[in-house]
């Protein structure tokens, strides 16, 4: 019997604590009937913490290539190379779908290998831009060489992916990495059920043993410099010294900077309102908890945290950077505020303590949105739609088939 599905090889660098993780595991519930999907992921950095039970269950198959991973290692780099161009010969994928830099940038490459030797093969490849990495993150050295690095393999994309609107306007119109027709902007979609249904009954405020009128607010992220935790820091203090004194931030999440951040939480005598929780997998009953969420980035692709957040029913706070504006309507489903601006946090966060009515509202509004623009379902139609669209026979090809 024939296989008439299209074949799709989807590559990460590792499924780790994040949203590139959850929005390949989202992807690989591609319709089974018409899609044969492969998921090739590779090995976690030292303390990141493992999510791959996210693929458990999906109608994929999924191959670990031990060698893949986020950080630069020439021989791990070669021996991964070689094994994902051996991987493509063998399973003869029309869709090679990239996520991540390192991961793209090294499947995009083997990708090159396997088109010039499987000539009479169609296939395609795509890549997904889940942020970027040209300013925030590494010297202005290293930057360059990474927006260098990524116009050369824009050139061997037949599509680059954005997740928002903002993000593809950066990559196009500010970084030149490719040509507007040749980016597509398919925003991010989860499975935000679990959110959307998740019961307020206090269970979570009282396992932490949270009084029911105090003020809860949740930032949910990486502990590391992009994510500027230090200003959430910054922003207690600011509501402490303006009379917002029965408030909790529930700081979600692990990395290198914890340590550093406790230790600043004391010396700005701000400890009794910060709580550190490390990594949770029980997010829906979390924000069922929760009276609002706050984002203090730097730089971001799409929030996760924001969009789960907001399907909660919750209102948000953010900084306003990269893809947050894409999804968080200012003064409709929460508040935007310039980077690194602690005052402005504090005084979005401190109108909406105390008056419920607003974050209700807020909150409503922010849900409505969410479940609109961000679901599994959405993507997934999106994406199908993509692939056979680039798969499908030119006018050129089917006039000549007449």
């Amino acid at each position: 019997m024939i296989d008439d599905r299209i074949r799709v090889l989807r590559i990460i660098a590792r499924i780790n604590v994040g949203g590139p993780a959850l929005h390949t595991a989202a992807l690989s519930w591609l319709d089974p009937e018409r899609f044969q999907t492969l998921v090739v992921h590779g090995s976690l950095a030292h303390g990141e913490d493992d999510m791959s039970d996210l693929l458990d269950g999906v109608p994929a198959e999924v191959s670990v290539v031990p060698e893949l991973g986020r950080t630069l290692r020439p021989w791990h780099d070669t021996v991964a190379l070689t094994k994902l161009l051996r991987l493509m010969m063998r399973y003869r994928p029309h869709i090679i779908h990239t996520h991540t830099a390192k991961a793209g940038a090294l499947g995009r490459v083997a990708a090159t290998m396997f088109r010039r030797l499987a000539w009479g093969h169609t296939c395609r490849v795509l890549h997904t831009f889940h942020g970027h990495v040209f300013h925030g993150y590494f010297s202005p050295m290293k930057s360059w060489a990474a927006l260098m690095t990524e116009r050369r393999l824009a050139g061997v994309s037949d599509r680059i992916i954005t997740l928002s609107e903002q993000l593809k306007t950066e990559l196009v119109s500010r970084f030149r990495v490719a040509p507007a027709e040749k980016v597509v902007v398919v925003p991010l979609g989860l499975d935000l059920e679990p959110f959307s249904r998740a019961p307020r009954d206090g269970q979570f405020r009282t396992s932490l043993g949270i009084d029911t009128d105090t003020f809860v607010i949740a930032c949910v992220g990486r502990l590391v410099p992009i994510k500027n935790h230090r200003l959430l820091l910054q922003t207690a203090r600011l509501l402490r010294e303006s009379g917002h004194d029965n408030f909790v931030m529930l700081v979600v999440g692990g990395g290198e900077l914890q340590g550093n951040l406790e230790q600043e939480a004391s010396a700005l005598d701000v400890a009794q309102h910060v709580r550190f929780l490390g990594w949770r997998r029980d997010l829906p009953a979390l924000y069922s908890g929760t009276d609002m969420a706050v984002l203090t980035s730097r730089n971001e692709g799409t929030p996760v945290s924001l969009i789960e957040a907001m399907a909660a029913g919750l209102p948000v706070v953010s900084t306003n950077v990269g893809g947050v504006p894409d999804v968080v309507q200012a003064q409709k489903t929460g508040y935007l505020v310039s980077p690194d601006d602690a005052r402005g946090l504090a005084q979005a966060i401190g109108s909406l303590d105390g008056n419920p009515d607003r974050r209700r509202a807020l909150g409503e509004a922010g849900r409505k949105r969410a479940l609109e623009l961000f679901t599994r379902e959405r993507l997934l139609s999106r994406i199908a739609s993509l692939y056979e669209s680039l798969l499908a026979p030119s006018p050129e090809v089917i006039q000549a088939d007449r």
